[in-house]
């Protein structure tokens, strides 16, 4: 009869001992919702015992486990911005909190990666050329980042999943261009702030052993004007000198104005008049409601002086960004000369 009395015990000591070693916990999940609410599936860990509740700041709501260590909780409508969910069952050992976000589509932005390649291309005197871009979610909310990324299923969804980042960690991004060395746009977040950090960076492997490469910009839709300035792009043969225009919705007219840097114009002998560079180019309109800028480049004959660089879309309206690339033709290494 003793055996029979202590065996719920030594269970109740046992069940608590697990749950304190092993407590419930939030794994994963998609975090945005619209205003309107709606279904949020969350996969967990631990154990929430043997009643499952949950409130949305401090409102229940309906909760069920939907799948083994899987929960639906339904949202309802809600203001924009975050709300606190908390799952699980009545003790903090077993309970768990997280953040959900109402959002709209003013609470994202556009972030243009202005070379991409995931494969390797060939380039110049043997150089082989790839970039590697990586993202770091440094917040404690789940996130989600837009763009062409790859399909892994069939068939595939109507547009591309998006790439998930959880908190606190950092994961390689594999966007796809529309083709290798063009840029690709990324929609991502603006409410983690700086706790949502990029690095892209582009390099010749075939001189990875003496170089890290270069690191790329991660041109906010913010950067993008009707006017772009560059200063002292080099007029020099030991360098390949690459001027690249963007636009994000539609097509554009940019007038490319390259003059000697105004500071060396006094004493240049015989004087120069008139820019060094002065052409028009069409950027093409990038492909409807796609992750692809629109996208032109421009390289630089040899001119013997410096220049600064003024691109002008010759509509007022539209906006536009520009970068030139410097590549030594003899060690392969880039430098970026980017508006400031």
């Amino acid at each position: 009869m003793r055996r029979l009395t202590i065996l719920p015990l030594l269970l109740a000591f046992a069940g608590s001992l697990a749950a304190q070693t092993n407590p419930f916990r939030i794994v994963d999940l998609t975090a945005e919702l619209p205003l309107t609410g709606g279904d949020v599936f969350m996969t967990y860990g631990g154990s929430y015992g043997s009643t499952l509740s949950a409130t949305l700041d401090g409102v229940a709501v309906p909760a069920r486990e939907t799948i083994p260590f899987g929960i639906t909780v339904t949202a309802p409508p809600h203001a924009r911005g975050p709300a606190i969910l908390k799952l699980g069952g009545t003790t903090a050992e077993t309970s768990a909190t997280v953040t959900l976000r109402y959002v709209t589509a003013d609470d994202y932005e556009r972030v243009l990666i202005p070379i991409l390649i995931n494969d390797v291309v060939p380039g110049a005197n043997g150089s082989r050329w790839t970039t590697e871009v990586w993202a770091w979610n440094a917040s404690s909310e789940f996130l989600d980042v837009f763009g062409n990324f790859p399909v892994l299923f069939q068939p595939a969804p109507p547009t591309p999943p998006p790439l998930h980042l959880v908190p606190n960690l950092s994961q390689r991004v594999r966007a796809l261009p529309q083709i290798e060395g063009a840029g690709a746009l990324l929609r991502i977040p603006t409410w983690p702030g700086r706790s949502l950090s990029f690095n892209a960076r582009v390099t010749d492997v075939s001189r990875q052993a003496s170089t890290w490469g270069t690191e790329l910009p991660m041109v906010r839709e913010s950067a993008f004007a009707n006017s772009q300035f560059l200063l002292n792009v080099p007029g020099d043969l030991r360098f390949r000198v690459m001027l690249r225009i963007y636009t994000l919705d539609s097509a554009a007219r940019v007038r490319v104005r390259g003059d000697v840097l105004s500071a060396l114009i006094p004493i240049i002998d015989p004087p120069i008049a008139g820019p060094l560079v002065d052409v028009t180019l069409d950027v093409p309109a990038p492909p409807a409601g796609s992750f692809f800028p629109g996208y032109v480049q421009l390289p630089i004959a040899y001119k013997g002086l410096p220049m600064q660089v003024t691109f002008t879309s010759q509509n007022p309206a539209q906006k536009i960004w520009a970068f030139a690339s410097i590549t030594n033709d003899d060690t392969q290494q880039v430098t970026l000369i980017t508006p400031q």
